[in-house]
């Protein structure tokens, strides 16, 4: 059953939280009153749509998406066990103080299928994992206006020009600008970080074979606050530092070259 649970003014300023979209942000203090003693709870996105969102008629791929951003951002682990999806908060322990726990009767992350992530995570759709459009109001979620979020054309090019980038870079065509990519790209720049400079981040990433191999290498973490600056660093300081070579990577650049001499042409 919920409690009474604690949250503390320093959250607003963690950067973490500020990676989310404020959808997802309401969604992370909902779970936080809705957790175990532990800070396990049921992770199905309709049971969680009932707990934190009953008066309110969001569709279910939106409570997806929320969870997905809060996933990405390690604010929570979205795990399955048999089956079943679950949500564990991994900091519960630092900011919650239960003086008498009750025994959680939930699966903790530990014991995650080896999948790791839930179904529900793994088959959201394409058109989720892109940024919303925003205006269409209650009938396509929570729209961006009525928080006071209005990206300009000028920052979506600008990402989208990074995420080109991004495919020449890695050779990883078929990842897309998902809504947390687009939020960190968006926040970076907000800290003064400019195009050139998270284009470098992707470079300073690419360069280490050990993150290609965890499968670092993808947009929202390489943008991530506690990532970008060593990245960044890293392209600029070791710029002989050359990627791993792959076929994808050398068609790309191939693109790339067939493309600048076309324009020289012209």
């Amino acid at each position: 059953m919920a409690r009474i649970r604690t949250v503390k003014p320093d959250l607003w300023k963690s950067e973490q939280i500020g990676e989310v979209s404020v959808e997802a942000r309401l969604t992370f203090l909902g779970l936080i009153t809705q957790a175990d003693d532990y800070g396990r709870m049921k992770g199905n996105a309709k049971l969680v749509r009932s707990l934190i969102f009953p008066y309110d008629d969001f569709p279910l791929r939106k409570v997806s998406e929320w969870l997905r951003e809060l996933h990405e951002a390690n604010l929570i682990r979205w795990y399955e066990v048999e089956g079943r999806e679950y949500i564990e908060l991994p900091t519960w322990g630092d900011h919650q103080r239960v003086s008498h726990p009750t025994d959680s009767a939930l699966p903790s992350h530990s014991e995650a299928d080896s999948a790791g992530a839930p179904q529900a995570l793994q088959k959201l759709p394409e058109d989720v994992r892109r940024e919303g459009k925003g205006r269409e109001g209650n009938k396509e979620g929570i729209g961006k206006e009525s928080f006071g979020v209005t990206p300009t054309d000028a920052s979506r090019s600008e990402f989208d020009e990074w995420l080109a980038d991004y495919h020449r870079v890695t050779g990883r065509t078929s990842v897309t600008g998902s809504k947390a990519a687009r939020d960190a790209f968006k926040a970076r720049c907000r800290e003064g970080k400019t195009l050139q400079d998270l284009k470098f981040a992707t470079r300073g990433c690419q360069s280490d074979p050990w993150r290609i191999e965890k499968g670092h290498n993808i947009p929202e973490t390489i943008l991530r606050a506690s990532n970008v600056e060593g990245y960044i660093s890293q392209a600029k300081d070791q710029p002989a530092r050359a990627a791993p070579t792959s076929h994808a990577n050398r068609f790309a650049e191939m693109a790339r070259q067939a493309e600048i001499e076309e324009r020289q042409v012209a």
